[in-house]
């Protein structure tokens, strides 16, 4: 019997092989004509490059379509697991990107003597050029469509007629909008010359939406799948969020219903297709949505579409597209009963995000009021204001618990030897101002790295314009510039902390085992840290076992985390970027938590050299030994509404505590007493020792077993000995 694990994979081995190698020009002959004739060509923008290089490929490259499904969404998309050429047409733009952040990072890098490097050589902090953290304004598009585009786009070109500038950036928009239209008639041609009613369906579905905006169903999605796929696959903008899918399409699905287009029963055979087609993407971290919300009237915003769309989720069990529920104390009961039974069940791709507390974070980094409500969830929890902003949400992540080594170690970098903070002293005689150095060495860090995200934001608009993306939001149109170089209303950047909980733990473990009881010197624990505790293993135990930690709460160790956590906010928030907005940070770790701590050496908490850092805004793992209310109340102590680069609570529940009607009534109460007192975001996994145990040494019994890692969901059998060991540590602290 097949279970999901397998028919993924089973679906794209299927698609792989159904190749269609008649429906364009092959690979090398497409690379060689851009890269002779387009790319680089010094009389040419680089909008104009890319809008010529994306447009031939619209109209050239080879293209697929499956005869089993309801929706086409691909450029010929060759895997080197099931197919000889590992060649693919979709690679070509994101290499042209590639090349121009390589040359820019470098010559910024060496203007400012190379600080990026030197920090991404000890994981003090990553950074990135930001283009990912996207998504077109989803309501436009399904408003207007395509032909809606193209006419508002020629307005303001004949509004400007006198500007070149502007005049070059509203026809490089036309002409990609036109050659989009063109790309969809060939999968229409494509799909009708295979025949069948399936594809038949397809390929009206296309032509219509070169006409119109989408009537149908069936149509609303089809166009979700074309933006998604060439903003991805040709653009470089890598879209982190399908919008609001329930308010999106509940008037196209209400539509279909009342009209009787179509029974309720085809448009959930829609619905699960669709869910299908994004689950088999296989985006390493998933493909993000949200349901719900708040309308302006204060009334929640779920529909019977946002229930069809869950229930047929829930039987599909996929774990991409992962979904951002926008809680309020107005969300429908029943709906928010379904999700827990869904989370509860093992279906853990949902996660709950506080409309009240992200609406004030967008608020104090310079949102105003009205636009603050527009909320949209980016990638894993990040929000921005929809259709508004362009939040560059992963434009670093930044090592907390490493102002910790460089404030024992005077600013140096124990294993690259590089002095990279402050020189803040070898010794100290009291906590005070061992702390003073933690802060210090924090904020020189930050400094530095705001510095060379501003110096590269610079650059944006010459690495990758954006004549896809940028016609979708109507500040840019109305600007007549991309929205990289601010065409947005909000041009913000996020800098998001990792490691809190190693950190807050370090600094509490100095104070108590140093300065407190005196269990050791400071130079006597700078060397065990070096040894790795080896020789040390009774101070060790003491330090990782018996002195508080994050997650407990804990006043005197909850007092750290404040200190620390408003060090790092003021250090950042509301500063200028480079684009005209401001930064913002958030706390979380995605999974450069192990990254950064294998190039650490082993820290005062107990942690030893090489372990990973603690998770998101939780407890070091297994660390939490209050239980779970007393980790949410550490949690609390910080205040949320400063973190609009988001954060995250990590809960994990054992199935016995939700089981039944009563325990779903716990289960409940628990999450709206987090939301009430000011959580941001959470999502759970309920588990038992037991049964990852058992997938452990029987994963093949398995394959269907979800976990929340981080910012998304994965099957528990993929994930690593070490990562799923994390959950079983975890699992074991719940019972």
């Amino acid at each position: 019997m097949w279970n999901t694990h397998d028919l993924i994979k089973e679906k794209l081995k299927n698609q792989y092989l159904e190749n269609h190698y008649e429906s364009g020009i092959d690979y090398p002959v497409i690379k060689e004509y851009l890269y002779k004739s387009i790319f680089y060509n010094k009389d040419l923008t680089i909008e104009q490059q890319k809008t010529m290089a994306m447009c031939y490929m619209l109209r050239n490259s080879k293209i697929e379509i499956c005869k089993d499904e309801f929706f086409f969404d691909k450029f010929e998309y060759h895997n080197t697991e099931y197919c000889n050429d590992p060649s693919e047409i979709r690679s070509l733009m994101p290499v042209f990107v590639w090349e121009l952040m390589h040359k820019t990072r470098l010559d910024i890098s060496s203007k400012m003597g190379e600080i990026d490097k030197k920090a991404e050589q000890a994981q003090a902090y990553i950074t990135v050029m930001d283009f990912g953290h996207i998504a077109p304004d989803w309501q436009f598009l399904m408003q207007k469509g395509i032909p809606g585009v193209i006419e508002r786009l020629e307005f303001y070109k004949n509004k400007y007629s006198t500007d070149k500038e502007k005049q070059i950036h509203y026809q490089c928009g036309i002409d990609v909008y036109n050659a989009i239209c063109d790309f969809m008639l060939r999968a229409a041609d494509l799909a009708q010359a295979k025949g069948g009613k399936k594809m038949l369906f397809v390929a009206e579905n296309l032509r219509q939406l070169t006409k119109t905006p989408p009537k149908t169903l069936a149509q609303g999605m089809q166009l979700t799948l074309i933006f998604y796929t060439v903003l991805k696959d040709l653009e470089s903008t890598g879209i982190r969020s399908l919008g609001g899918l329930d308010n999106l399409y509940y008037p196209l699905y209400k539509d279909d219903l009342e009209s009787g287009r179509f029974t309720e029963s085809q448009l959930r055979e829609l619905t699960r297709d669709f869910l299908w087609k994004i689950s088999a993407m296989n985006i390493p971290q998933n493909v993000p949505c949200y349901i719900g919300g708040r309308a302006d009237d204060g009334k929640d915003k779920t529909n019977s579409f946002t229930k069809i769309l869950l229930e047929e989720y829930r039987s599909l069990k996929i774990i991409s597209p992962k979904i951002h529920v926008l809680y309020h104390e107005n969300i429908d009961k029943e709906v928010l009963k379904l999700i827990l039974e869904m989370i509860r069940d093992g279906t853990n791709s949902l996660v709950f995000c506080n409309v009240d507390i992200i609406t004030k974070a967008l608020e104090k980094t310079g949102a105003d009021k009205c636009d603050a409500k527009k909320i949209i969830i980016y990638g894993c929890y990040e929000p921005g204001v929809e259709g508004l902003e362009i939040p560059c949400a992963g434009a670093a992540t930044f090592n907390i618990a490493k102002a910790v080594e460089l404030a024992l170690f005077n600013g140096v970098d124990v294993k690259t030897g590089i002095q990279l903070g402050v020189e803040t002293g070898e010794d100290f005689n009291s906590f005070d101002k061992f702390f003073d150095a933690v802060k210090l060495q924090l904020k020189s860090l930050v400094g530095g790295c705001i510095d060379f995200i501003t110096e590269c934001e610079k650059h944006y608009k010459n690495i990758c314009p954006t004549p896809i993306l940028s016609a979708t939001f109507s500040p840019s149109v109305e600007k007549g510039i991309g929205l990289f170089e601010g065409g947005a209303k909000y041009n913000n950047t996020s800098i998001i902390g990792a490691g809190i909980a190693t950190a807050v733990d370090s600094v509490f473990a100095v104070k108590k085992v140093v300065f407190e009881q005196g269990l050791c010197t400071f130079k006597q624990l700078k060397k065990c840290l070096l040894e790795n505790w080896k020789g040390y293993e009774s101070l060790h135990n003491i330090v990782k076992n018996k002195i508080d930690k994050f997650g407990n709460n804990i006043k005197d160790v909850d007092d750290v985390a404040i200190e620390i956590s408003k060090c790092f906010k003021r250090a950042i928030n509301n500063r200028e970027n480079g684009r005209g907005g401001v930064f913002r940070c958030g706390m979380f770790s995605i999974t450069t938590k192990n990254a950064m701590g294998a190039t650490m050496i082993a820290t005062p908490d107990g942690r030893e050299d090489g372990e990973p850092l603690s998770k998101n805004f939780g407890a070091t793992v297994g660390q939490d030994k209050n239980g779970v209310t007393a980790l949410m109340q550490s949690q609390l102590k910080i205040d949320a509404t400063e973190l609009a680069g988001g954060t995250v609570a990590d809960i994990l529940l054992h199935t016995s505590s939700v089981k039944g009607e009563d325990g779903l009534i716990a289960f409940r109460a628990l999450l709206e007493t987090y939301m009430k007192h000011g959580g941001f975001a959470t999502h759970f996994n309920v588990l038992n020792k037991e049964i990852l145990l058992n997938a452990q040494r029987e994963p093949e019994k398995y394959k269907n077993l979800q976990v929340r890692l981080c910012g998304w969901n994965v099957y528990f059998v993929d994930l690593s000995k070490r990562e799923q060991d994390e959950f079983v540590i975890q699992a074991s602290v719940g019972e």
